[in-house]
């Protein structure tokens, strides 16, 4: 099969989208399909280093950075022209050039992706949306501040939920996004796909030190939704509690900062800053490697709207470092991270719950081992590559009917 993907993300290196969308172009283009990835902007969210190609062929994967640029627009009506100016690329392309079968929407909104869409559909093609994230609850687009973040808010809300009857099929991240889109388009088919995830087969050489003082990591975006207030207070707790030598690795960044504050204060009141280290963010290998050192990793999100809505693509690492991981009950997770097989759960969300489901942990160093290898093989039956490659390949043969049988 012929498939175009077309998303805002850093190609071939990148953090946020950018691994869901590298994944799912990799495992279809080792499937044997023609995948092409068309990029209207960069994301902007790197690491280290820089994505200098602006087009290319990379693992099988034919990609162009639609406004020649791997730099994010500078100014919010740069983001806005990009938008549109991909679109009118690609529809002169889908209109004047060889077509493909199917056509993968991920970053998508009414007014950037709504003329392709129509004249996809006029042209009967298939078009799948990847929906990744709650764009129409209060709470989930309570941070947009400028004018022109407000106003793309607002026609988010008025004309998206219309696009989506417009779609022949949808991916969703979770459950709950599954049956927003479902809400919005009645009972078009669509594919829960949590994760994607490149695992690291060969276990990281790096191991916990020996009779070393207990450390914790989390990994992500410093923000509310990700509970890293109620973490701290837990450490506290842990320290009061007979782990005064345990160290917590906070790796990542803030992207308000004044919340960076809030958490740089909170720290300090809770008299912590001996316990707690901030680390920048690392690339996917150096990151592995970090976190195979660690006694336990953390996942300590609160269940709003936001973490039911969307899936920790951090897993991916946490999972390949070969160490248990602690979490609180959000969203889905629950369904993969089970108290005493693939890790452990907090059972209430609270700071003395998470304390008390650490400790626990940390009192099972006998079986980090088996638990964390548990959850490797639940990752690789559930999120690697190949095997989300192949079920959404059966699921777009099951939309892409062709008279002869071919792809």
């Amino acid at each position: 099969m012929r498939i175009w993907i077309t998303a805002n993300a850093d190609f071939p290196e990148g953090r946020g989208g950018t691994p869901r969308v590298r994944g799912l172009a990799l495992g279809l283009a080792e499937r044997g399909h023609d995948v092409s990835l068309f990029i209207p902007y960069a994301a902007g969210y790197w690491i280290k280093g820089r994505n200098r190609e602006t087009s290319g062929v990379h693992r099988g994967i034919t990609f162009r950075f639609l406004n020649d640029s791997t730099e994010r627009p500078s100014s919010e009506p740069g983001v806005a022209l990009a938008k549109l100016t991909g679109q009118g690329k690609l529809l002169f392309k889908l209109f004047l050039e060889k077509r493909p079968d199917c056509i993968i929407i991920y970053n998508w909104s009414f007014y950037d992706v709504g003329a392709l869409v129509t004249l996809a559909k006029a042209l009967k093609k298939v078009v799948i949306f990847d929906v990744t994230d709650e764009r129409f609850d209060v709470h989930a687009v309570g941070w947009q501040k400028s004018a022109l973040r407000r106003v793309n808010a607002w026609q988010t809300q008025r004309f998206d939920r219309s696009l989506f009857r417009h779609a022949t099929a949808f991916l969703a991240v979770s459950s709950y996004l599954l049956n927003k889109a479902r809400s919005f388009a009645g009972a078009h088919p669509a594919l829960l796909v949590p994760l994607i995830a490149e695992l690291r087969k060969e276990p990281p050489s790096k191991r916990p030190e020996q009779g070393a003082s207990p450390t914790l990591a989390y990994v992500g975006s410093f923000i509310p939704d990700e509970g890293l207030e109620m973490l701290i207070e837990a450490l506290a707790i842990l320290r009061d509690e007979g782990h005064a030598d345990l160290k917590c690795f906070l790796i990542g960044g803030a992207n308000d900062a004044s919340y960076q504050a809030v958490l740089t204060s909170l720290i300090a009141q809770m008299e912590l800053s001996r316990n707690i280290v901030f680390v920048p963010s690392m690339n996917h290998t150096e990151l592995v490697d970090f976190l195979a050192t660690m006694s336990l990793l953390v996942l300590p999100r609160p269940d709003t709207v936001v973490s039911k809505a969307g899936f920790p693509g951090k897993l991916s690492e946490y999972i390949s470092s070969r160490r248990p991981i602690v979490t609180t009950l959000f969203g889905d997770i629950g369904q993969y991270i089970i108290d005493g097989k693939t890790g452990y759960v907090c059972p209430d969300y609270s700071p003395a719950g998470f304390a008390k489901t650490v400790k626990r942990a940390l009192g099972e160093q006998d079986r980090h081992e088996t638990i964390a290898a548990e959850a490797f093989r639940m990752a690789q039956s559930q999120f690697d590559v190949p095997h989300v490659a192949a079920a959404v390949e059966r699921f777009i043969l099951s939309l892409v009917r062709r008279p002869d049988g071919k792809r």
